[in-house]
């Protein structure tokens, strides 16, 4: 399987949406590139901001998927820090 690909992300994110019924937010650390794939090799998507809010479809090994505004992608979780109970950020549409 290419390593760009979101295959095993797709039903992990579901059923994370399900055991909580609502998507976890996480802060970004310091400023960090969204990629289109869970691998530093894939493509770069979009630079978030340090102190962006980010919400949480699913993490698996070192990779979350995740939603920044308008933007989806895959950040590393070692730039992820753990928010309760804050609104996610993002760019406006």
């Amino acid at each position: 399987m290419d390593e760009c690909s979101s295959a095993g992300f797709s039903a992990r994110a579901a059923n994370l949406d399900q055991e909580l019924g609502t998507r976890p937010l996480a802060e970004v650390q310091g400023e960090v590139m969204m990629r289109i794939g869970p691998s530093f090799s894939c493509e770069r998507k979009y630079l978030i901001p340090a102190g962006g809010t980010v919400q949480l479809h699913a993490c698996q090994g070192d990779w979350c998927l995740v939603s920044y505004g308008t933007e989806t992608g895959y950040l590393p979780v070692a730039a992820l820090d753990r928010v309760p109970n804050l609104a996610p950020d993002g760019p406006e549409e």
